[in-house]
């Protein structure tokens, strides 16, 4: 899994476009992941971005000198909950 950011399309929509024209499609789910830098450039029109998701190797780093990096808010796909 590619690090990505969750939208949540507007209403009637199941496809979301980014510049280039590449579609990225809801797979049966109420949300669509648009990996980077991909997720950047979908417009506000299309969708709501929910928070930026990834496997535990794909956790961004803190880069200098980028804001609001890394997110505060992710989702990681790797991990696992248990109960005992």
């Amino acid at each position: 899994m590619t690090l990505a950011i969750r939208f949540i399309p507007n209403a009637g929509r199941t496809v979301i476009y980014a510049t280039g024209g590449r579609a990225y499609r809801s797979a049966g789910t109420a949300w669509i992941d648009v990996p980077f830098p991909d997720a950047e450039t979908i417009h506000s029109d299309q969708g709501t971005k929910m928070m930026v998701i990834g496997s535990t190797a794909d956790r961004p780093v803190n880069v200098p000198g980028r804001l609001n990096w890394p997110p505060s808010v992710m989702y990681d796909a790797t991990l696992v909950t248990r109960s005992f």
